[in-house]
């Protein structure tokens, strides 16, 4: 028992980091700013700050995570600013500037209509501003976190920027583009203005340069620019992020399989259980016990040609040989046999390695789709009452007899579990479920159907209910491992 928890503990941490690398690496790509990463969960042992990201080593083995900027969307902290504070924020934009400019849209979209495009319509604001005597500038280049300029439209009075559209509907993107202009720019409030649009609604993003944007963490001193917060991203790189751990624990059990394949599995017939009460259980047969000599046909029809006589059975045990006699019954009950002995037949000779990569995905795509269908019908199960699919369900203390199991099958066997428990950490975290990765997917699928994120109070509590309920399943499943094992 004691090795199959070493090897539990072990296990669990290979597919966590590689199911949090994905996480890092995607985040990384997108040009995020990763926080932390970490090992286990808090309290913290130790921990080690390499260029603006802290890698922690933390107390308890069982999870890990990345810590990514703005991926709470609590974490985006957006101060209100009272227009009599003028003083204290000598940049801010004066209302009645900010209501003329809207006027002067209104206006004329009414008088010009929307079929115009993007530079025609230029034009005639350019008119506009120039007749209303308000100081502007027309297709400056700004520069965006110092690596390429790209063109603003108008900025006004230097303090507004404005971005004139011409598609059918103005997206999230325009939004945090033009946020992310002011930004760059330091000025406080962008107008997003699509006049296609056949009822003109000028999209305002406020900016204030008073730290709203900028967030200073106790072990962080450097300023964080929004652009390069997780919610400033566009949805579908979010969701990239998101779904790249799964990713990765598909990848890395794929990788396993194929590394099976290609050593080759031993042929062996090996007892998988031992009913209580059986003949196999009096005689002193275990489960991980090899037989020797015969194929799994073979010993059934031995067995079965010798009911009510002794036989001597060859088995090898932790690679030792031993002979175990026993005698099997006349009328054993359904479903046991005549020992009382569960077998599997395994074993493959060793492949190409090109050839176990191939094979290797078809069997990865299968055994994830059983794994589907089994925590399909298990949610099924719940609703309907079905304890028997209720009863396939392990936790860890089941997964650590299982191990100590195959422990004393050999490596290849091992090998086999730790590719099972990556797809199926693969399949659960993927599922729309609050907490786990899929209930993230699910939240940003909802916020691209209704065109804004859920309110971050709404997914905070969530997560938080979420949580609690597996855990708490956990723990009941745990009690039940120990009352069963």
């Amino acid at each position: 028992m004691f090795l199959g928890i070493i090897f539990v503990i072990i296990f669990l941490s290979v597919l966590i980091l590689v199911h949090e690398i994905g996480h890092f690496l995607t985040a990384k790509k997108f040009g995020l700013l990763v926080e932390e990463f970490g090992f286990g969960l808090p309290p913290r042992l130790w921990g080690k700050k390499i260029g603006e990201t802290i890698y922690s080593i933390n107390a308890l083995p069982f999870g890990g995570f990345v810590k990514i900027y703005g991926e709470n969307q609590s974490e985006n902290i957006e101060s209100e600013i009272n227009p009599n504070e003028s003083e204290k924020h000598p940049n801010i934009v004066e209302p009645e500037l900010s209501y003329k400019l809207t006027g002067l849209f209104l206006r004329i979209h009414k008088e010009h209509g929307r079929y115009y495009r993007e530079k025609q319509y230029g034009d005639i604001l350019e008119a506009h501003l120039k007749n209303e005597g308000i100081n502007y500038k027309r297709e400056v280049p700004i520069s965006l976190e110092n690596k390429y300029s790209n063109f603003v439209d108008f900025i006004i009075e230097d303090k507004i920027i404005i971005e004139l559209k011409s598609k059918p509907f103005i997206v999230k993107s325009d939004y945090f583009q033009t946020r992310r202009y002011l930004n760059s720019a330091g000025m406080e409030l962008g107008l997003i203005v699509n006049f296609r649009e056949r009822i003109l609604k000028p999209k305002r993003i406020l900016n204030p340069k008073d730290n709203s944007f900028i967030r200073i963490a106790s072990d962080i001193s450097d300023i964080v620019s929004d652009n390069r917060s997780f919610s400033s991203l566009f949805i579908w790189k979010r969701m990239v992020v998101i779904v790249a751990g799964v990713v990765m624990n598909f990848l890395f059990g794929w990788l396993v399989i194929s590394a099976i394949l290609s050593m080759g599995v031993p042929q062996s017939v090996v007892i998988t259980e031992v009913f209580k009460g059986a003949p196999a259980e009096t005689a002193g047969l275990k489960a991980g016990d090899a037989i020797l000599g015969m194929s799994a046909n073979d010993f059934i029809k031995f067995t079965n040609d010798n009911k009510g006589k002794e036989i001597t059975i060859k088995v090898e045990r932790d690679g030792v040989e031993k002979e175990i006699k026993a005698t099997p019954r006349l009328n054993p009950p359904a479903g046991e046999g005549a020992l009382g002995i569960g077998l599997l037949e395994s074993g493959a000779p060793s492949q190409n390695f090109f050839l176990a990569i191939w094979d290797g995905l078809k069997m990865s795509v299968e055994i994830v789709k059983l794994i589907f269908v089994s925590l399909f019908n298990l949610i099924a199960g719940v609703f309907t009452g079905n304890r028997v699919s209720l009863e396939q369900v392990s936790g860890p203390v089941g997964i650590v007899k299982i191990t100590a199991q195959a422990s004393g099958l050999g490596l290849a066997y091992l090998l086999q579990l730790l590719a099972l428990i990556s797809f199926n950490l693969a399949v659960i975290n993927i599922f729309p479920f609050p907490a786990l990765d899929g209930g993230r997917l699910l939240f940003l699928l909802i916020e691209k159907i209704k065109g804004s994120p859920l309110p971050a109070k709404f997914e905070n509590y969530t997560n938080a209910a979420g949580m609690a309920l597996l855990l708490l399943l956990m723990v009941l499943i745990t009690i039940r491992d120990i009352i069963r094992f």
